[in-house]
This record gives C-alpha cells, sequence and structure tokens, in this order.
C-alpha cells in the first residue's frame, strides 16, 4: 500500500462545485471500439485496475455538480440526484447518485465524456 499524498494546497480553485464522479466506458474485448458498459473509476470493477481491464477502456464520462450560492427560504432541490442514465448498459455499475445535503439551495449536474483518441485511433 501506498501512502496517502499530503496535500498543502487547501484552498478551493471553484466556488459551489461540491461533487465530482467519473466513470469508464468500456469495451467488451480489447480491439473492440463500442462502449458496452460504464464503470465507477473507484468502483470493484476498477480497484486494482488491471492492465487487461486498461485494454478495455474507450471514453470516461465525468459528472460535475455546482450548488447556487443563492440560499432559497423553502426546499428547491430533490433529495438526491441522479447523475447520469444508465439504461442500455448491461452489466454496469449503478449510476452514482449525489445525496443533497441541503435542499435549500439549488443544484446543477453538467456532465461529459472524453473519448480517449489514442485507443481509438490506434484500435487497441
Amino acid at each position: 500500500m501506498t501512502a496517502t499524498p499530503a496535500c498543502t494546497n487547501t484552498s478551493p480553485l471553484v466556488d459551489e462545485i461540491v461533487y465530482l464522479k467519473a466513470q469508464y466506458g468500456v469495451a467488451a474485448a480489447a480491439g473492440s471500439q463500442d462502449v458496452v458498459a460504464w464503470h465507477n473509476a473507484q468502483g470493484a470493477w476498477a480497484s486494482p485496475l488491471s492492465a487487461a481491464n486498461i485494454a478495455l477502456i474507450k471514453a470516461v464520462r465525468i459528472a460535475v455538480v455546482a450548488r447556487s450560492p443563492q440560499y432559497e427560504k423553502s426546499s428547491v432541490s430533490p433529495a438526491s440526484i441522479t447523475l447520469w442514465d444508465t439504461t442500455g448498459f448491461a452489466g454496469a455499475d449503478a449510476a452514482p447518485v449525489f445525496a443533497v445535503p441541503d435542499q435549500q439551495y439549488r443544484y446543477k449536474v453538467f456532465t461529459t465524456v472524453v473519448p480517449i483518441k489514442t485507443v481509438i485511433w490506434g484500435k487497441l
């Protein structure tokens, strides 16, 4: 086991970012370019990340949850927010859910998918 790195930078870089989650888009077999499942970057599929699993990664999707700085008088947000839809992906990890800590703020989820072009172009 490696030691947890010490972090001396404790100042916030961006205000009101409250959650970040990533998933790997994986192919069924090495050499295939189709994403057939999404797995959590910190889940059982990726821990530890083996060479065989690295060969299957074709994309990474990222979700960032931002909170409005405006405090509302009443509850305006649900108790939880599902970050993305996983229907159509058999064997995929469950969609990450953000448990809203304070429902009197508005939350917005920003998502993106980043294809790993060198893997796709190289047909790896």
